[in-house]
Protein backbone atom coordinates (compact mmCIF):
# COMPACT_ATOMS: atom_id res chain seq x y z
CA UNK A 1 0.00 0.00 0.00
CA UNK A 2 2.83 2.65 0.73
CA UNK A 3 4.60 1.74 -2.30
CA UNK A 4 1.91 2.21 -4.36
CA UNK A 5 0.80 5.73 -2.76
CA UNK A 6 4.45 6.67 -3.04
CA UNK A 7 4.41 5.43 -6.78
CA UNK A 8 1.48 7.60 -7.36
CA UNK A 9 3.09 10.78 -5.81
CA UNK A 10 5.75 10.46 -7.58
CA UNK A 11 4.33 10.15 -10.79
CA UNK A 12 2.35 13.37 -10.12
CA UNK A 13 4.99 15.44 -9.36
CA UNK A 14 6.99 14.26 -12.29
CA UNK A 15 4.42 14.69 -14.37
CA UNK A 16 4.56 18.43 -13.24
CA UNK A 17 8.13 18.89 -13.46
CA UNK A 18 7.93 17.06 -17.22
CA UNK A 19 5.06 19.82 -18.04
CA UNK A 20 7.41 22.75 -17.01
CA UNK A 21 10.80 21.38 -18.45
CA UNK A 22 10.42 23.23 -21.30
CA UNK A 23 10.53 26.20 -19.43
CA UNK A 24 13.01 25.07 -16.57
CA UNK A 25 15.33 24.46 -19.52
CA UNK A 26 15.82 27.36 -21.25
CA UNK A 27 16.58 28.95 -17.92
CA UNK A 28 20.11 26.50 -17.46
CA UNK A 29 22.71 27.70 -20.24
CA UNK A 30 25.06 24.62 -18.79
CA UNK A 31 26.15 21.67 -21.04
CA UNK A 32 25.19 19.69 -17.99
CA UNK A 33 21.60 20.80 -17.69
CA UNK A 34 21.25 20.77 -21.03
CA UNK A 35 21.53 16.87 -21.43
CA UNK A 36 19.85 16.74 -17.97
CA UNK A 37 16.70 18.29 -20.02
CA UNK A 38 16.75 16.41 -23.42
CA UNK A 39 17.71 12.88 -21.94
CA UNK A 40 14.24 13.05 -20.33
CA UNK A 41 12.10 13.38 -23.56
CA UNK A 42 10.06 10.33 -24.08
CA UNK A 43 11.42 10.66 -28.05
CA UNK A 44 15.06 10.43 -26.42
CA UNK A 45 13.46 7.19 -24.48
CA UNK A 46 11.86 5.40 -26.56
CA UNK A 47 14.96 5.70 -29.05
CA UNK A 48 17.54 4.49 -26.62
CA UNK A 49 15.42 1.39 -25.88
CA UNK A 50 15.42 0.31 -29.68
CA UNK A 51 18.75 0.40 -30.26
CA UNK A 52 19.92 -1.40 -26.53
CA UNK A 53 16.73 -4.20 -27.83
CA UNK A 54 18.90 -3.78 -31.18
CA UNK A 55 22.52 -4.64 -29.57
CA UNK A 56 21.18 -7.06 -27.81
CA UNK A 57 19.87 -9.07 -30.85
CA UNK A 58 23.15 -9.13 -31.93
CA UNK A 59 24.84 -10.77 -29.00
CA UNK A 60 25.52 -13.92 -29.26
CA UNK A 61 23.02 -16.57 -27.75
CA UNK A 62 25.01 -17.34 -24.47
CA UNK A 63 23.64 -14.05 -22.87
CA UNK A 64 22.39 -14.96 -19.99
CA UNK A 65 20.18 -12.48 -18.51
CA UNK A 66 19.36 -8.57 -18.75
CA UNK A 67 20.12 -6.48 -15.40
CA UNK A 68 18.57 -2.95 -15.54
CA UNK A 69 21.11 -0.73 -12.93
CA UNK A 70 20.46 2.64 -12.00
CA UNK A 71 22.53 4.58 -10.27
CA UNK A 72 22.07 8.90 -9.24
CA UNK A 73 25.64 10.05 -10.98
CA UNK A 74 29.18 9.46 -11.45
CA UNK A 75 30.50 8.27 -7.70
CA UNK A 76 27.46 5.41 -8.02
CA UNK A 77 28.02 4.28 -10.58
CA UNK A 78 31.47 3.96 -10.42
CA UNK A 79 30.70 1.58 -7.41
CA UNK A 80 29.18 -0.21 -9.79
CA UNK A 81 31.46 -0.95 -12.31
CA UNK A 82 33.53 -3.65 -10.48
CA UNK A 83 30.41 -5.60 -10.46
CA UNK A 84 29.52 -5.31 -13.88
CA UNK A 85 32.76 -6.40 -15.50
CA UNK A 86 32.76 -10.00 -13.17
CA UNK A 87 28.81 -10.66 -13.97
CA UNK A 88 29.20 -9.79 -17.76
CA UNK A 89 32.99 -11.77 -17.74
CA UNK A 90 31.85 -14.94 -15.70
CA UNK A 91 28.18 -14.99 -16.51
CA UNK A 92 27.32 -13.67 -19.65
CA UNK A 93 25.15 -10.99 -18.17
CA UNK A 94 24.42 -7.59 -20.31
CA UNK A 95 23.27 -4.42 -18.86
CA UNK A 96 20.73 -1.24 -19.62
CA UNK A 97 22.21 1.51 -17.32
CA UNK A 98 20.00 4.92 -16.69
CA UNK A 99 21.72 7.80 -14.34
CA UNK A 100 19.90 10.51 -12.80
CA UNK A 101 22.63 13.34 -13.51
CA UNK A 102 24.73 13.72 -16.69
CA UNK A 103 28.07 13.76 -14.71
CA UNK A 104 27.77 9.94 -15.04
CA UNK A 105 28.09 9.98 -18.85
CA UNK A 106 32.06 10.15 -19.35
CA UNK A 107 31.98 6.82 -17.50
CA UNK A 108 30.06 4.54 -19.35
CA UNK A 109 32.69 3.96 -21.37
CA UNK A 110 34.12 2.02 -18.76
CA UNK A 111 31.26 -0.42 -18.36
CA UNK A 112 31.37 -3.87 -19.23
CA UNK A 113 28.41 -5.88 -21.03
CA UNK A 114 26.39 -2.61 -21.83
CA UNK A 115 23.61 -2.67 -24.31
CA UNK A 116 22.06 0.99 -23.60
CA UNK A 117 22.20 3.96 -21.38
CA UNK A 118 20.11 6.91 -20.56
CA UNK A 119 18.99 9.56 -18.10
CA UNK A 120 15.88 8.01 -16.23
CA UNK A 121 13.04 9.84 -17.48
CA UNK A 122 10.25 11.64 -15.26
CA UNK A 123 8.87 9.07 -13.14
CA UNK A 124 6.06 7.07 -15.47
CA UNK A 125 5.53 3.55 -15.75
CA UNK A 126 4.56 2.90 -19.36
CA UNK A 127 7.94 4.68 -19.93
CA UNK A 128 9.14 1.69 -17.56
CA UNK A 129 7.67 -1.08 -18.65
CA UNK A 130 8.58 -0.47 -22.12
CA UNK A 131 12.02 -0.87 -21.10
CA UNK A 132 11.45 -3.84 -19.58
CA UNK A 133 9.44 -5.17 -21.88
CA UNK A 134 11.43 -4.83 -25.15
CA UNK A 135 14.58 -6.04 -22.87
CA UNK A 136 13.09 -8.56 -21.30
CA UNK A 137 14.71 -6.96 -18.23
CA UNK A 138 15.38 -9.89 -15.48
CA UNK A 139 16.15 -7.45 -12.31
CA UNK A 140 16.71 -4.20 -11.44
CA UNK A 141 20.27 -2.81 -9.59
CA UNK A 142 19.93 0.28 -7.41
CA UNK A 143 23.24 2.04 -6.08
CA UNK A 144 23.58 3.21 -2.69
CA UNK A 145 20.73 6.01 -2.28
CA UNK A 146 18.48 6.85 -5.28
CA UNK A 147 14.94 5.02 -5.53
CA UNK A 148 12.53 6.03 -7.39
CA UNK A 149 9.11 4.61 -6.03
CA UNK A 150 7.27 4.70 -9.67
CA UNK A 151 10.16 2.44 -11.30
CA UNK A 152 10.75 0.17 -8.02
CA UNK A 153 6.64 -0.74 -8.05
CA UNK A 154 6.64 -1.37 -11.85
CA UNK A 155 9.54 -4.07 -10.93
CA UNK A 156 7.49 -5.34 -7.88
CA UNK A 157 3.92 -5.05 -10.17
CA UNK A 158 5.96 -7.79 -12.31
CA UNK A 159 7.11 -10.15 -9.25
CA UNK A 160 11.03 -9.22 -10.87
CA UNK A 161 13.59 -9.13 -8.20
CA UNK A 162 15.03 -5.24 -6.70
CA UNK A 163 18.48 -5.51 -5.40
CA UNK A 164 20.75 -2.58 -4.00
CA UNK A 165 24.54 -1.86 -3.71
CA UNK A 166 26.48 -0.66 -1.25
CA UNK A 167 23.25 -0.07 0.81
CA UNK A 168 23.61 2.24 3.66
CA UNK A 169 21.88 3.34 6.72
CA UNK A 170 24.16 6.66 7.08
CA UNK A 171 22.66 10.16 6.41
CA UNK A 172 22.68 11.56 2.80
CA UNK A 173 22.36 15.01 2.47
CA UNK A 174 18.57 15.48 2.03
CA UNK A 175 15.71 18.36 3.21
CA UNK A 176 13.98 15.79 5.75
CA UNK A 177 14.56 15.12 8.79
CA UNK A 178 16.98 12.33 10.10
CA UNK A 179 14.05 10.05 11.70
CA UNK A 180 12.28 10.38 8.00
CA UNK A 181 15.69 9.69 6.18
CA UNK A 182 16.10 6.81 8.20
CA UNK A 183 12.76 4.78 7.98
CA UNK A 184 12.29 5.37 4.48
CA UNK A 185 15.77 3.75 3.62
CA UNK A 186 14.55 1.26 5.84
CA UNK A 187 11.53 0.61 3.95
CA UNK A 188 13.29 0.45 0.77
CA UNK A 189 15.91 -1.71 2.01
CA UNK A 190 12.87 -4.22 2.89
CA UNK A 191 10.99 -3.81 -0.57
CA UNK A 192 14.74 -5.57 -1.99
CA UNK A 193 15.26 -9.44 -2.39
CA UNK A 194 19.02 -8.68 -1.55
CA UNK A 195 20.88 -5.89 0.27
CA UNK A 196 24.68 -5.77 -0.26
CA UNK A 197 25.42 -3.33 2.83
CA UNK A 198 28.70 -1.75 3.55
CA UNK A 199 28.66 -3.04 7.34
CA UNK A 200 28.23 -5.65 10.21
CA UNK A 201 27.01 -2.92 12.32
CA UNK A 202 24.14 -1.85 9.83
CA UNK A 203 23.04 -5.87 8.91
CA UNK A 204 22.88 -6.26 12.97
CA UNK A 205 20.95 -2.82 13.16
CA UNK A 206 18.49 -4.30 10.14
CA UNK A 207 17.92 -7.72 11.80
CA UNK A 208 16.60 -6.06 15.28
CA UNK A 209 14.15 -4.60 13.08
CA UNK A 210 12.90 -7.24 11.36
CA UNK A 211 14.17 -7.73 8.00
CA UNK A 212 15.22 -11.22 7.28
CA UNK A 213 18.87 -12.00 8.00
CA UNK A 214 19.35 -14.42 4.98
CA UNK A 215 18.64 -11.30 2.61
CA UNK A 216 21.07 -8.84 4.04
CA UNK A 217 25.00 -9.46 2.65
CA UNK A 218 27.23 -7.68 4.09
CA UNK A 219 29.94 -7.04 1.17
CA UNK A 220 31.88 -3.95 2.42
CA UNK A 221 32.05 -0.48 0.58
CA UNK A 222 32.28 -1.18 -3.36
CA UNK A 223 34.28 2.33 -3.49
CA UNK A 224 37.04 0.38 -2.36
CA UNK A 225 37.60 -1.98 -4.95
CA UNK A 226 36.81 0.56 -7.71
CA UNK A 227 39.51 2.57 -6.49
CA UNK A 228 41.65 -0.25 -6.42
CA UNK A 229 40.54 -1.57 -9.66
CA UNK A 230 41.24 1.64 -11.78
CA UNK A 231 44.38 1.99 -9.71
CA UNK A 232 45.40 -1.48 -10.77
CA UNK A 233 44.91 -0.27 -15.11
CA UNK A 234 46.70 2.77 -14.56
CA UNK A 235 49.68 1.22 -13.02
CA UNK A 236 50.10 -1.39 -16.30
CA UNK A 237 49.86 1.82 -18.64
CA UNK A 238 46.52 1.74 -19.31
CA UNK A 239 46.08 5.61 -19.68
CA UNK A 240 43.53 7.56 -22.00
CA UNK A 241 46.10 9.16 -24.72
CA UNK A 242 45.45 12.86 -23.29
CA UNK A 243 46.77 11.61 -19.64
CA UNK A 244 49.61 9.71 -21.48
CA UNK A 245 50.35 12.94 -23.37
CA UNK A 246 50.42 14.97 -20.38
CA UNK A 247 52.72 12.39 -18.70
CA UNK A 248 55.51 12.29 -21.22
CA UNK A 249 55.50 16.45 -21.17
CA UNK A 250 56.58 16.04 -17.51
CA UNK A 251 59.30 13.83 -18.86
CA UNK A 252 60.34 16.03 -20.96
CA UNK A 253 59.76 18.89 -18.88
CA UNK A 254 61.99 17.06 -16.15
CA UNK A 255 64.90 16.14 -18.58
CA UNK A 256 67.63 17.87 -16.29
CA UNK A 257 65.22 18.44 -13.17
CA UNK A 258 62.84 16.33 -11.74
CA UNK A 259 59.95 17.22 -11.27
CA UNK A 260 56.80 16.84 -8.56
CA UNK A 261 53.19 16.69 -9.34
CA UNK A 262 50.84 18.04 -6.80
CA UNK A 263 47.66 17.47 -8.03
CA UNK A 264 43.96 19.43 -6.43
CA UNK A 265 40.95 17.45 -6.92
CA UNK A 266 37.43 18.89 -7.08
CA UNK A 267 38.99 21.77 -4.78
CA UNK A 268 36.22 24.18 -2.99
CA UNK A 269 37.05 27.43 -2.17
CA UNK A 270 39.48 26.77 1.04
CA UNK A 271 41.65 24.35 -1.02
CA UNK A 272 41.82 27.30 -4.32
CA UNK A 273 42.57 29.44 -1.84
CA UNK A 274 45.23 27.08 -0.41
CA UNK A 275 46.37 26.71 -4.11
CA UNK A 276 46.61 30.10 -4.69
CA UNK A 277 49.18 30.28 -1.67
CA UNK A 278 51.53 27.90 -2.98
CA UNK A 279 51.38 29.40 -6.41
CA UNK A 280 52.41 32.97 -5.05
CA UNK A 281 55.40 31.75 -3.01
CA UNK A 282 58.93 31.09 -4.37
CA UNK A 283 60.02 28.55 -2.24
CA UNK A 284 57.86 25.70 -3.97
CA UNK A 285 59.93 24.95 -7.38
CA UNK A 286 60.07 21.64 -9.59
CA UNK A 287 56.31 21.07 -9.35
CA UNK A 288 53.48 20.29 -11.47
CA UNK A 289 50.08 21.11 -10.76
CA UNK A 290 47.06 19.33 -12.10
CA UNK A 291 43.77 20.80 -10.95
CA UNK A 292 39.98 19.17 -11.54
CA UNK A 293 37.59 21.80 -10.85
CA UNK A 294 34.11 20.58 -9.55
CA UNK A 295 32.60 21.38 -12.84
CA UNK A 296 33.96 21.92 -16.09
CA UNK A 297 31.43 24.29 -17.95
CA UNK A 298 33.24 27.26 -19.64
CA UNK A 299 32.07 29.70 -16.91
CA UNK A 300 33.07 28.03 -13.98
CA UNK A 301 36.78 27.05 -16.08
CA UNK A 302 36.74 30.68 -17.01
CA UNK A 303 36.70 32.25 -13.43
CA UNK A 304 39.38 29.04 -12.04
CA UNK A 305 41.69 30.60 -14.79
CA UNK A 306 40.99 34.69 -13.71
CA UNK A 307 40.99 33.19 -10.01
CA UNK A 308 44.97 31.70 -10.22
CA UNK A 309 46.29 33.82 -13.28
CA UNK A 310 49.81 34.93 -12.68
CA UNK A 311 52.88 36.64 -14.52
CA UNK A 312 54.79 33.22 -13.19
CA UNK A 313 52.48 30.23 -14.17
CA UNK A 314 51.43 28.61 -17.43
CA UNK A 315 47.64 27.43 -17.56
CA UNK A 316 47.02 24.66 -19.62
CA UNK A 317 43.28 23.09 -19.97
CA UNK A 318 43.47 19.31 -21.40
CA UNK A 319 40.84 20.48 -24.08
CA UNK A 320 43.50 22.19 -25.75
CA UNK A 321 46.39 19.43 -25.48
CA UNK A 322 46.00 19.06 -29.29
CA UNK A 323 46.62 22.24 -30.00
CA UNK A 324 50.58 23.27 -31.33
CA UNK A 325 52.90 24.47 -28.60
CA UNK A 326 50.96 22.74 -26.07
CA UNK A 327 53.95 20.47 -25.09
CA UNK A 328 56.39 23.39 -24.75
CA UNK A 329 54.52 25.49 -22.70
CA UNK A 330 54.16 22.63 -20.65
CA UNK A 331 57.99 22.15 -20.76
CA UNK A 332 58.91 25.96 -20.00
CA UNK A 333 60.94 25.99 -16.94
CA UNK A 334 60.85 29.20 -16.53
CA UNK A 335 57.82 29.33 -15.70
CA UNK A 336 54.98 27.23 -13.48
CA UNK A 337 52.31 24.76 -14.99
CA UNK A 338 49.11 24.75 -13.73
CA UNK A 339 47.49 21.76 -15.71
CA UNK A 340 42.91 22.31 -15.71
CA UNK A 341 40.97 19.54 -16.53
CA UNK A 342 38.37 21.01 -17.87
CA UNK A 343 36.60 17.61 -19.39
CA UNK A 344 35.39 15.05 -16.53
CA UNK A 345 36.44 11.45 -16.60
CA UNK A 346 40.50 12.66 -16.11
CA UNK A 347 40.81 13.24 -12.59
CA UNK A 348 40.84 9.42 -11.38
CA UNK A 349 44.17 7.81 -13.46
CA UNK A 350 45.50 11.61 -13.42
CA UNK A 351 46.33 10.61 -9.95
CA UNK A 352 48.80 7.87 -11.13
CA UNK A 353 50.41 10.94 -12.38
CA UNK A 354 51.08 12.92 -8.85
CA UNK A 355 53.01 12.61 -5.75
CA UNK A 356 50.86 14.64 -3.68
CA UNK A 357 46.85 14.95 -3.68
CA UNK A 358 44.78 17.49 -1.91
CA UNK A 359 41.07 16.35 -2.08
CA UNK A 360 38.37 19.31 -2.06
CA UNK A 361 35.51 19.62 0.60
CA UNK A 362 36.94 18.68 3.83
CA UNK A 363 36.66 21.56 5.07
CA UNK A 364 32.57 22.26 4.60
CA UNK A 365 32.15 18.91 5.25
CA UNK A 366 31.25 17.48 1.54
CA UNK A 367 34.60 15.67 0.91
CA UNK A 368 35.11 13.99 -2.48
CA UNK A 369 36.88 10.71 -3.29
CA UNK A 370 39.35 10.16 -1.34
CA UNK A 371 40.18 6.35 -2.30
CA UNK A 372 41.27 7.54 -5.91
CA UNK A 373 44.36 9.06 -4.78
CA UNK A 374 45.11 6.71 -1.61
CA UNK A 375 44.57 3.53 -3.52
CA UNK A 376 48.10 4.00 -6.10
CA UNK A 377 49.10 5.23 -3.25
CA UNK A 378 49.70 8.93 -3.18
CA UNK A 379 50.32 10.72 -0.35
CA UNK A 380 46.80 12.37 0.27
CA UNK A 381 45.65 15.57 2.20
CA UNK A 382 42.02 16.55 3.05
CA UNK A 383 40.41 18.76 5.41
CA UNK A 384 39.11 16.63 8.38
CA UNK A 385 35.32 17.29 8.49
CA UNK A 386 34.81 13.83 7.14
CA UNK A 387 31.49 12.49 9.22
CA UNK A 388 29.70 12.13 5.77
CA UNK A 389 32.97 9.99 4.44
CA UNK A 390 33.40 7.32 6.55
CA UNK A 391 36.37 5.75 3.89
CA UNK A 392 38.12 9.03 5.12
CA UNK A 393 37.91 8.23 8.41
CA UNK A 394 39.33 4.50 7.73
CA UNK A 395 42.45 6.19 6.26
CA UNK A 396 42.89 8.36 8.94
CA UNK A 397 42.58 5.96 11.66
CA UNK A 398 44.97 3.75 9.71
CA UNK A 399 47.35 6.51 8.82
CA UNK A 400 47.08 6.06 5.38
CA UNK A 401 46.16 9.72 4.44
CA UNK A 402 46.52 13.04 6.37
CA UNK A 403 43.52 15.08 7.55
CA UNK A 404 43.81 18.65 8.69
CA UNK A 405 41.62 21.19 11.07
CA UNK A 406 42.28 24.11 9.00
CA UNK A 407 43.43 25.37 5.41
CA UNK A 408 46.16 27.42 6.63
CA UNK A 409 47.18 23.88 8.39
CA UNK A 410 47.06 22.26 5.03
CA UNK A 411 49.16 25.18 2.99
CA UNK A 412 51.94 24.61 6.01
CA UNK A 413 52.13 21.30 5.07
CA UNK A 414 51.77 21.73 1.37
CA UNK A 415 54.55 24.45 1.13
CA UNK A 416 57.24 22.69 3.98
CA UNK A 417 56.82 19.20 1.36
CA UNK A 418 56.99 21.01 -1.52
CA UNK A 419 60.02 23.41 -0.67
CA UNK A 420 62.33 19.96 0.52
CA UNK A 421 64.80 18.19 -1.06
CA UNK A 422 63.07 15.15 -3.06
CA UNK A 423 65.37 13.31 -2.36
CA UNK A 424 65.27 13.30 0.62
CA UNK A 425 63.81 10.00 1.86
CA UNK A 426 62.73 10.75 5.58
CA UNK A 427 61.56 14.36 5.19
CA UNK A 428 62.79 15.21 8.67
CA UNK A 429 60.79 18.75 8.68
CA UNK A 430 57.61 17.04 8.79
CA UNK A 431 55.85 15.96 11.49
CA UNK A 432 53.77 13.17 9.50
CA UNK A 433 56.44 10.86 8.04
CA UNK A 434 55.23 10.62 4.20
CA UNK A 435 56.91 7.19 3.33
CA UNK A 436 55.28 5.27 6.32
CA UNK A 437 51.81 6.85 5.62
CA UNK A 438 52.11 5.30 1.71
CA UNK A 439 52.78 2.03 3.53
CA UNK A 440 49.81 1.82 5.56
CA UNK A 441 47.51 2.47 2.17
CA UNK A 442 48.82 -0.26 0.48
CA UNK A 443 48.46 -2.71 3.21
CA UNK A 444 44.97 -1.39 3.94
CA UNK A 445 44.23 -1.82 0.57
CA UNK A 446 45.70 -4.98 0.00
CA UNK A 447 43.72 -6.20 3.34
CA UNK A 448 40.16 -5.49 1.66
CA UNK A 449 38.01 -8.24 0.27
CA UNK A 450 37.10 -8.26 -2.65
CA UNK A 451 33.14 -6.78 -3.00
CA UNK A 452 32.15 -7.33 -6.58
CA UNK A 453 33.22 -11.33 -5.91
CA UNK A 454 30.88 -11.28 -3.05
CA UNK A 455 28.40 -9.51 -4.73
CA UNK A 456 28.52 -11.52 -7.77
CA UNK A 457 28.75 -14.99 -6.84
CA UNK A 458 25.43 -14.09 -4.31
CA UNK A 459 23.90 -12.92 -7.17
CA UNK A 460 24.63 -15.84 -9.82
CA UNK A 461 23.42 -18.11 -7.10
CA UNK A 462 19.94 -16.14 -6.18
CA UNK A 463 19.59 -16.05 -9.90
CA UNK A 464 20.58 -19.38 -11.32
CA UNK A 465 23.65 -17.72 -13.33
CA UNK A 466 25.78 -20.34 -15.40
CA UNK A 467 29.24 -19.91 -15.86
CA UNK A 468 30.27 -18.46 -18.99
Amino acid sequence: MMLALLSILSRFSSALLSATAPLAASLFSSEKAKIFFAERRTSHWLNCITQAAKRKSELPDRVAAVYWIHVASAGELEQAIPVMRVLHEKHSVVFFLTYYSPSAIPFLKNCSGLIGASSLPWENSRLYAAAVEALDVRRLILVRYDFWPALISEFSSRRLPVCILAATLRKARSPLPAVMQDKLRTFWLGLSDLVFLVSESEKKLLTHRGMPAEKLIVSGDAKWARARERAEKVKVNELSPPIRMIREGIKQRGATTAQRVIIFGSPHKEEIEVLKGTLATDRIQNIVFIIAPQEVDRSTVRSLEDNLRHSSINILKISEISDEGWTGRLCDVRKTPVILLDSFGYLAESYGLADLAVVGGGFDGQLHNVLEPAAFPVLTLFGNRASRAPEAQILLTHDAAIGFATADLLFQFVLRWGSLNPKDPFRGELSQNPEAILRNAQVLFASLPDTSEVICRTLAARDALEVS
